[in-house]
């Protein structure tokens, strides 16, 4: 079972931060109503208590998406589970790069 992050609650007046930490927070619970390898769970838990671990002024919605990216990257390839609409966003993105 994957804890989730504590934020300080003052921040949350930041949207940002309020909308990053919704999504990490929809992200575990998620994790949890599957069942993932241990391995994979206490890796994911370490990245949780690395946040956790920060004091409460410096949890900036820049750190709190990157480990939101590296736990989604890790499940993408360990257990190659994606997003929904991964793949659309993914070849979109392509396609107006490649085709304008």
């Amino acid at each position: 079972m994957i804890s989730k992050p504590t934020i300080v609650q003052a921040q949350t007046g930041d949207k940002r931060l309020k909308d990053i930490c919704l999504k990490l927070d929809a992200l575990v619970d998620a994790l949890n109503a599957r069942s993932i390898p241990p391995a994979l769970s206490e890796e994911i838990q370490g990245k949780i208590d690395s946040i956790n671990s920060l004091p409460g002024a410096s949890q900036t919605s820049k750190e709190l998406s990157k480990v939101y990216k590296e736990v989604l990257s890790l499940v993408e390839k360990e257990l190659q589970w994606v997003p929904k609409h991964h793949h659309r966003n993914m070849w979109m993105a392509l396609g107006m790069s490649a085709f304008g």
